[in-house]
């Protein structure tokens, strides 16, 4: 008996002699083969009967049918097997050949060692990847969350600063008037020392915010060329009062009177005012704080060393981080890193001693931070021990009311809205509005030489304002001023968008708000009468005086004036008949008036209809029809934004009116010669 052939699925291994050490390997994935088997017996082949079994799986024999010589099996398992023949005579069946071949079922790619092994390779990673996704997720959204809070508590900072702000405001102003008229030295001193704390008051409320930029990548540094040893002096006495109650030594040394170097006065200002105010802090009672400036090194550089007595050496390690002692050494060091410096500390015998090194010069800094600045001008002033006051004498509190330039200051609490009044009444009549929203109606029929107005953290109303003042041709030559608490770049954009003339924040100088004022007020009158002319109504003719060019001027105002009941009357009829066209009808009155041809129309419609008021008996209806309005309702609409209060309240305030100075500011001169 022979093996024939052997086939693996549908592939045939090949043609076989049965040899029993041979091993037969059926490939992986393939879990059936077929056997194909031959008996040499040629007498009587019909009487043969055969058998077989697959020894590692069947326990018996199986009988193979007669006359068929193939063995089928499938859905095997992987193994090592051994396929056993048996084939005998029928008649005699203890006489058998029998022959056996080794077989080995290979198994699939899938259940190989090494693919269980990638498989859990695989598995882990996919684990570690959804750990770490999972983690990541979790790190955002307490991220987010510590963001949150973080910006609750700034903004809070923020109320907390705008809130102080205005007593604040109230306090520093009549504080620095005292200062400016206090001849007495020792008490000028004193009220030095009472204004720059109130200063550093503000100061502190704005760390936490100036932390916030500082994380942002946001803070500014201007650098100024300043004598640091007369700014450390100056710093000190703001100590030396506390240091005396607890009777600690403040010492100041200096190898040189004067020392300049390029600093940021603000940032630098907050520096030492916050290593002084560790020092102070950790300094026991009857114990010393000694300050000492170096003298430029051969490295250009100039260290300033703070020493401060202590009874236990301190953590060098946790000294400016964010720990329990507050924000004030890790903001003093990241200011002085963004200073170009450094800031370190050591125990030394007896206390610790911090070293502020500061390169000489300004070679290293760039030009944005060579640019100059407003901020903190206030920290670095020499008042002079004989100050020349500019004393007000009886003639200039007995001035002509009429004489004085006019400012109407909207806006404000009531506190502060009377101190700026009973400060700017010498100079000016003060018109005030405590809201905004109604200031429109003095400011459009008063015609002010300067308008006052506040931005809070609701300040929509304020710009509002200033936004119409500067957008209505009879008003738009007056300067606006926004005095605001907010500090914040975005506030000052916003008011200069509006069109506002000058933005200071508060508290602010009284000083510098008048000097603000009378260059405001000054060079807005200086511009009007180099570029501006003023159109005169007698409202039986119009016309202009002015520069070259004012026949076509006469010629356009002539037009509007033929045309001023015609309620279908536009710029396109005025170019037309002008014989112009639009955009240079448009350039010519921008040229000659600083005006639009739109804003020409309804200025002179409206003189023209108060005047109508001031002087007639007619209704307001008659009057918006003779004015060219095709409703009435449509010219109460536009009185009003015009001149800031309705047709009936304006005919109830000035009907009759024959105060020269009041009509000249509603009609212009030349109503007199009507």
């Amino acid at each position: 008996m022979i093996l024939t052939e052997l086939a693996a699925g549908n592939d045939k291994i090949g043609d076989i002699s049965l040899v029993p050490s041979a091993k037969i390997k059926i490939p992986g994935g393939l879990d059936s083969f077929t056997a194909g088997f031959s008996v040499l017996e040629y007498t009587s082949p019909d009487k043969i009967i055969c058998f077989y079994k697959l020894e590692g799986l069947d326990k018996d024999w199986i009988s193979i049918p007669a006359g068929k010589r193939e063995i089928s099996r499938e859905r095997l398992p992987e193994g090592r097997y051994t396929l056993r023949i048996r084939a005998g005579s029928a008649n005699m069946p203890a006489r058998f050949s029998e022959c056996a071949v080794p077989l080995r079922i290979k198994a699939p790619w899938y259940r190989r060692w090494w693919a269980y092994f990638i498989g859990c390779l695989t598995a882990v990673c996919a684990l570690w990847l959804l750990f770490l996704d999972f983690s990541s997720r979790r790190a955002l959204r307490r991220r987010v969350k510590e963001s949150g809070v973080k910006d609750l508590k700034l903004r809070m900072v923020s109320d907390l600063s705008e809130a102080i702000r205005t007593p604040m405001t109230l306090v520093m102003s009549p504080l620095q008037e005292l200062r400016e008229q206090e001849k007495d030295p020792e008490k000028k001193d004193l009220y030095n020392m009472m204004c720059r704390n109130c200063q550093r008051i503000i100061r502190s409320l704005n760390q936490m915010s100036d932390l916030h930029r500082l994380d942002s990548g946001e803070l500014e540094f201007h650098f100024r060329k300043t004598d640091i040893v007369y700014f450390i002096k100056d710093i000190l006495r703001s100590f030396s009062g506390s240091a005396q109650s607890r009777h600690i030594s403040l010492d100041f040394s200096s190898e040189q009177p004067e020392l300049h170097l390029w600093i940021d006065q603000g940032h630098f200002d907050k520096i030492i005012f916050n290593l002084l105010s560790s020092a102070l802090k950790h300094t026991p009672d009857y114990g010393h704080i000694r300050v000492t400036a170096g003298t430029p090194s051969e490295d250009g550089k100039v260290t300033v060393s703070i020493f401060h007595s202590c009874i236990m050496p301190c953590d060098l390690g946790k000294l400016f981080s964010r720990g329990d002692d507050g924000p004030g050494l890790y903001l003093a060091r990241s200011l002085t890193t963004l200073q170009h410096g450094e800031l370190s500390a050591a125990n030394v015998d007896g206390g610790v001693m911090f070293f502020l090194t500061l390169p000489c010069g300004c070679d290293h800094l760039t030009a944005s931070e060579l640019s100059p600045t407003e901020r903190h001008k206030e920290l670095y002033t020499r008042y002079s021990d004989s100050h020349e006051e500019a004393a007000v004498t009886k003639d200039e509190d007995e001035r002509d009311h009429k004489s004085r330039k006019t400012i109407v200051v909207a806006g404000f609490d009531s506190d502060i809205r009377n101190y700026l009044k009973s400060s700017l009444r010498r100079q000016y009549n003060i018109r005030t509005c405590a809201d905004s929203r109604n200031a429109w109606g003095i400011i459009s029929t008063t015609i002010p030489d300067a308008v006052i107005t506040g931005l809070d953290s609701a300040g929509a109303s304020s710009l509002e304002l200033c936004s119409k003042i500067k957008h209505n041709p009879g008003t738009n030559h007056i300067p606006v001023i926004i005095l605001s608490t907010s500090d914040d770049e975005e506030s000052a954009e916003e008011s200069t968008r509006t069109g506002a003339d000058l933005y200071l924040r508060l508290p602010v100088s009284i000083e510098r708000l008048r000097g603000s004022l009378a260059n405001a007020i000054s060079a807005r009158e200086a511009i009007r009468s180099k570029y501006t002319n003023e159109i005169h109504c007698d409202y039986d003719r119009i016309k202009l005086e002015g520069k070259a060019g004012g026949n076509f001027i006469d010629e356009v105002i002539s037009i509007i004036h033929s045309n001023i009941g015609n309620p279908d009357f536009t710029v396109a009829d005025l170019s037309r008949e002008a014989g112009i066209s639009r955009v240079h009808l448009n350039r010519k009155l921008k040229d000659a008036l600083n005006i639009s041809p739109g804003n020409l129309i309804k200025s002179i419609k409206m003189r023209h209809a108060a005047y109508l008021l001031i002087n007639n008996d007619a209704s307001i209806a008659d009057i918006s029809g003779s004015t060219g309005f095709s409703s009435p309702s449509y010219f109460t609409s536009s009185f009003r934004d015009y001149f800031g209060m309705t047709p009936k309240e304006f005919l109830g305030k000035y009907r009759g009116c024959t105060d020269p100075d009041t009509l000249d500011k509603l009609l212009g001169s030349d109503w007199r010669q009507v």
